[in-house]
C-alpha cells in the first residue's frame, strides 16, 4: 500500500509541475464573472418551481472552477449537472457531466475576459457539436445559451435552450 501511496504522491507532484497554479489562476481570472450562486429567472409560461439553481465556485486552490446546477424539468423531476473549467496546455477547457449520462468535453472558442465566454464541444466523428455561451449582465446576472449542431464538418447551430440567471437571494 505504501508503494501505491508514494506512486500517487509522485504523480501528483508531476502534474503540479506541468501547470503552476498561478498561471492557471491568471487564465481562470477571465471567467471570474461566472463565480457566484444564482437562480434561474422564470420564463413566460413556466410552471411553479420550474427553473433551477446554479453555483460556480473556485476549487483546488483556484486551479479550476466547478459549476453545479440543478434544473427542475418541465415534465417533472430534476437534472443535476457538474462542469469543471480549467487550464490545460495554456488553453481554457471544460468538462460537463449530468445525471442523464451526458458527457461533453469543451474548449473555449470565444472569450471577452470578465464579460463573455463561449465553449464549443471537441469535434467527434458522427456526433453533434454543442455550444454553451455565458454573458455577464448588469447586477451580477448571467445570460446562458445552449446550442446544438448536427454532425458535419461545418456546424450549423440551432438554439436548444436559453435563459437568464440572477444572484441568489
Amino acid at each position: 500500500m505504501r508503494r501505491f501511496e508514494r506512486g500517487l504522491a509522485a504523480a501528483a507532484l508531476m502534474v503540479a509541475a506541468l501547470m503552476p497554479p498561478a498561471k492557471a489562476a491568471e487564465s481562470l481570472a477571465a471567467l471570474s464573472f461566472l463565480v457566484g450562486e444564482r437562480v434561474a429567472d422564470s420564463a413566460p409560461g413556466a410552471r411553479p418551481n420550474q427553473g433551477g439553481t446554479s453555483e460556480i465556485r473556485p476549487d483546488l486552490n483556484g486551479s479550476l472552477l466547478v459549476r453545479r446546477d440543478r434544473t427542475h424539468m418541465a415534465e417533472g423531476g430534476d437534472l443535476d449537472m457538474v462542469m469543471t473549467m480549467y487550464v490545460e496546455g495554456g488553453h481554457l477547457r471544460a468538462d460537463f457531466f449530468d445525471t442523464a449520462g451526458h458527457v461533453i468535453h469543451y474548449h473555449v472558442t470565444e472569450l471577452a475576459p470578465g464579460r463573455r465566454v463561449q465553449f464549443t464541444s471537441d469535434p467527434a466523428p458522427a456526433a453533434p457539436t454543442f455550444r454553451l455561451t455565458y454573458e455577464g449582465l448588469a447586477g451580477g446576472r448571467l445570460a446562458v445559451r445552449f446550442e446544438i449542431a448536427p454532425p458535419g464538418p461545418q456546424p450549423s447551430f440551432t438554439l436548444f435552450t436559453e435563459g437568464t440567471l440572477s444572484p441568489a437571494p
